[in-house]
C-alpha cells in the first residue's frame, strides 16, 4: 500500500511487517549478514542502503556499528526527511534507483543492501542494471546483502514480472561479477549473499 494511506511512514512500515511477516525473519538474517561483513572489515568503512523506507533498518545496524559510516538512498522525500530526522549521522539521499544514481555517491562501498525494495523498480532489465550499480558501487571484495521477493504473486502480471525466483537473481548477480548465495529463504522472500569477484 502506498505510503499515502499511512498517517506515518513508521505505520506504513509496521503494516508491511504485518502482511508479510516472514519479514522480520529475512530482516533478522540480512542484519547477521551485514554485521558479520562488518566485522570482517572493521567498522570505519562505508556502507549503503538502497530503499531505506522509514530508516528502522539504518537505525538499527548504526545502533549495532556506531562507527560506520552510512549512506541511505530512498526515492520519497518524505521517507528521507523522516529518517534525517531519526538520525543525523546518516546521509541520508533522495534518488530514483531507477535512474543512474552511482555518479552521485561516494565510494567505493565495502556493503550494499536492501530490503524488500528492488522488485518495485520495474522487472528484470531493471533489476540487472540496478545489480551492475551495485558492482560498480562495490569494492573489491565488497557484499552486497539482498533480502526480496524470490516467487511471483497471484496478482502478478506474467507479462511484466517483477519478482523473480531465486536462480534468476543468482544469474543476474553473476552476469555483474558478483557471486551469489541464497542463504535464507521464509515463504515469499528470500536473502542473498552477493559478494564481488
Amino acid at each position: 500500500m502506498p505510503l499515502e494511506d499511512f498517517d506515518s511512514p513508521a505505520e506504513w512500515r509496521q503494516d508491511l511487517d504485518r502482511r508479510w511477516p516472514e519479514r522480520l525473519a529475512i530482516q533478522d538474517r540480512l542484519v547477521a549478514e551485514v554485521s558479520a561483513a562488518v566485522d570482517q572489515c572493521g567498522d570505519s568503512i562505508s556502507v549503503l542502503e538502497l530503499g531505506t523506507g522509514d530508516g528502522s533498518l539504518a537505525l538499527r545496524l548504526r545502533s549495532n556499528r556506531p562507527a560506520i559510516n552510512l549512506t541511505a538512498v530512498d526515492r520519497n522525500a518524505v521517507l528521507c526527511d523522516y529518517g534525517r530526522g531519526r538520525d543525523e549521522a546518516i546521509q541520508w539521499l533522495c534518488r530514483d534507483l531507477t535512474e543512474p544514481w552511482r555518479d552521485e555517491l561516494s565510494g567505493p562501498f565495502q556493503i550494499v543492501y536492501s530490503l524488500q525494495t528492488l522488485h518495485d523498480l520495474g522487472g528484470r532489465d531493471v533489476l540487472a542494471q540496478t545489480y551492475a550499480r551495485v558492482a560498480d558501487a562495490l569494492g573489491a571484495g565488497g557484499v552486497f546483502v539482498h533480502a526480496d521477493f524470490v516467487e511471483p504473486m497471484p496478482h502478478d502480471d506474467p507479462a511484466k514480472p517483477r519478482r523473480f525466483a531465486p536462480d534468476v537473481h543468482v544469474e543476474l548477480f553473476s552476469d555483474v561479477g558478483l557471486a551469489a548465495t541464497l542463504v535464507e529463504r521464509r515463504d515469499l522472500l528470500g536473502c542473498f549473499v552477493a559478494t564481488k569477484t
